[in-house]
């Protein structure tokens, strides 16, 4: 016994793009989202840290020179009331600037611990020479504080510059960086967008065409065969011995399969009458035959 061939269904074969879409689709997003948290992962350093670092650290260079500027005019101030003020003023900003640095401390790591460190050590320096030049200043030592300017006090303050220098350098390069890898994960995020439509777009074309030569174009073949059929038959010329053409496709298989199963039994039918009628034919002929067989004998007794 002869095998039936198995065919494809259409289900399958329109299920295939669509399934791979959907996988690709989840897979895609997956993606989108770690690159999301990237992107918001760097954006998050460079705002909440590392600008925020930068500016702090340029308020606590701003906070340093202006005590430098209000010490050298306390040098030369020449009105009591005028020195309260400068010193009531230097209070505050030590004050503030004692806690700028406390509050820089989150934002050290192991590569600016030194240099964070160096900067209290030497604004303590500072403080202690700031102490003593407006001390000498106030006690009309004027030679002296000038002296404890330009060696200590300019001394300690320039080491804080350059501390300062060194944590901002730091926090520029960090924010640079993390800049770079917000602009990589934008770049994937792109590049990522732009493989899944044009994925996207393959997939639809792949079901558009397994539509169109799977479904489309077969039901249409098979219409156009079975319209020819039937137009002989109804020409009186019908050979039902044609069969329409059964696709590879499973379901159209059992529309082709039962379309010519129909035109067999069909063809089996006007076989049967064809041969009834062949019969009939003959027993007219034989009945005719006897007719006219009797015919003759009742003439021939009639003589």
């Amino acid at each position: 016994m002869k095998k039936k061939k198995r065919h494809v269904g259409i289900r399958v074969l329109v299920m295939i793009p669509v399934l791979f879409l959907g996988i690709y689709g989840i897979i895609s997003n997956l993606n989108s989202l770690s690159s999301l948290r990237n992107v918001n992962s760097s954006a998050k350093n460079i705002t909440e840290n590392y600008m925020e670092s930068i500016s702090q650290m340029s308020e606590i260079q701003n906070d340093v020179q202006t005590i430098h500027k209000l010490a050298l005019s306390h040098i030369i101030a020449t009105k009591f009331d005028t020195m309260i003020n400068i010193v009531e003023q230097t209070d505050e900003l030590k004050v503030k600037l004692e806690k700028e640095l406390t509050d820089y401390q989150k934002f050290v790591t192991k590569d600016t611990a030194d240099a964070y460190n160096d900067i209290i050590k030497n604004y303590k320096l500072y403080e202690y020479t700031l102490n003593d030049l407006l001390a000498y200043s106030a006690d009309s030592k004027t030679s002296k504080a000038y002296q404890c300017a330009n060696n200590e006090f300019e001394t300690y303050g320039n080491a804080i510059k350059s501390n300062i220098d060194v944590l901002m350098e730091d926090a520029h390069t960090k924010a640079a960086d993390a800049k770079s890898d917000l602009s990589h994960a934008y770049t994937v995020s792109m590049i990522s967008c732009i493989i899944t439509i044009v994925i996207s777009l393959m997939a639809m074309a792949a079901a558009v065409f397994v539509v169109l030569r799977m479904v489309v174009m077969p039901i249409r073949k098979t219409e156009k065969e079975l319209s020819g059929i039937i137009s002989d038959i109804e020409q009186r010329q019908g050979d039902l011995t044609k069969r329409v053409t059964v696709m590879p496709v499973q379901e159209l298989a059992a529309l082709g399969n039962g379309i010519n199963d129909f035109i067999i039994k069909l063809q089996s039918i006007f076989h049967t009458i064809v041969e009834n009628s062949e019969k009939i034919d003959y027993v007219v002929r034989e009945v005719k035959e006897s007719v006219v067989t009797s015919g003759d004998s009742v003439s021939d007794l009639s003589a």
